[in-house]
């Protein structure tokens, strides 16, 4: 059985890498919705970081959708 989390983790690092996405960054705002993709995109990104050893400071923004957004 493939482990999902392992699979989607290894593409999340290999795209940063291979894009060298956090190559020049010493500051990163994340904005988090709270939602499922946020989740688990912050998570990522936490352990990518923190395996590394990369030392960006990482500031987190909850932003909360406005009421019109979301659809009945």
């Amino acid at each position: 059985m493939v482990n999902n989390e392992n699979t989607l983790f290894n593409n999340f690092c290999e795209t940063i890498e291979k894009h060298e996405l956090l190559s020049a960054t010493k500051r990163l705002i994340f904005c988090f919705s709270g939602g499922k993709d946020a989740t688990i995109g912050l998570y990522f990104l936490r352990k990518y970081l923190e395996e590394n050893k990369i030392e960006i400071k990482l500031h987190v923004i909850m932003v909360l959708f406005p009421k019109h957004v979301y659809f009945d």
